[in-house]
């Protein structure tokens, strides 16, 4: 029996790759992003950082789901710069 697969990015995959998830909405593939269609376009819940109030970071609105990939890297970097600034 093949072992069951792990939540997350595998090896040498892309970490900021979007994966479909239940309800329409998206996952990066390490779980660290979730992505939801609202009103105003789409919008990115950082699960690893937290605004001023300790919930989860929300970017956004992006306007399509090609914007939210190509903001998800620097999102990344934007977080590692806050907490090493601290």
């Amino acid at each position: 029996m093949p072992p069951k697969k792990q939540h997350g990015a595998e090896a040498g995959e892309d970490p900021n790759k979007l994966v479909r998830g239940a309800g329409g909405t998206y996952r990066s593939a390490d779980d660290r992003f979730e992505v939801r269609k609202g009103g105003a376009g789409w919008s990115v819940i950082d699960m690893a950082a937290t605004d001023e109030l300790g919930q989860p970071l929300l970017r956004g609105p992006y306007p399509t789901l090609d914007a939210v990939r190509e903001a998800l890297p620097e999102a990344r970097r934007a977080a590692l710069k806050s907490l090493g600034d601290g």
